[in-house]
């Protein structure tokens, strides 16, 4: 199997080591916008896109990220490649919830993991934080 690269428009250049990838794909998919293709306009899943489409219904929104994170992991890298994702609502303050993100990455001889934990309220984010080994 051929070794897939990701190109960046930073000093970095391509990225080849299967964690940093998976970081890039996690991160490019919180923080690209739907709009930002002409090309390939309504097929820029992004989330923010889709905390606004799922407003109000968290159950759906899980379901709809767990999917795109999945492929996306599974075609930069193969299929047994996944993610886990969970929104989890905060007792503490009203229509305010968490969403960890855990990208599952298989390579021939080992698996990485990353994670991302996004705070949002109303639709708004307002924490965005890197958890180490995905927990």
């Amino acid at each position: 199997m051929t070794e897939k690269y990701i190109p960046t428009m930073s000093v970095k250049g391509w990225i080849d080591h299967p964690e940093d990838k998976a970081d890039y794909v996690i991160s490019c998919f919180m923080e690209s916008n739907y709009s930002m293709s002409v090309l390939h306009r309504d097929q820029n899943i992004s989330l923010q896109y889709l905390l606004k489409v799922y407003a109000n219904r968290m159950l759906d929104l899980e379901t709809r990220l767990q999917d795109e994170l999945d492929a996306k992991l599974k075609a930069s890298f193969n299929d047994q490649s996944h993610a886990n994702v969970t929104v989890v609502e905060d007792p503490a303050t009203p229509n305010q919830y968490t969403i960890n993100f855990t990208g599952y990455v298989v390579t021939a001889d080992k698996t990485f993991t990353v994670g991302w934990m996004v705070q949002f309220q109303d639709s708004r984010v307002l924490k965005i934080a890197k958890l180490n080994n995905g927990v």
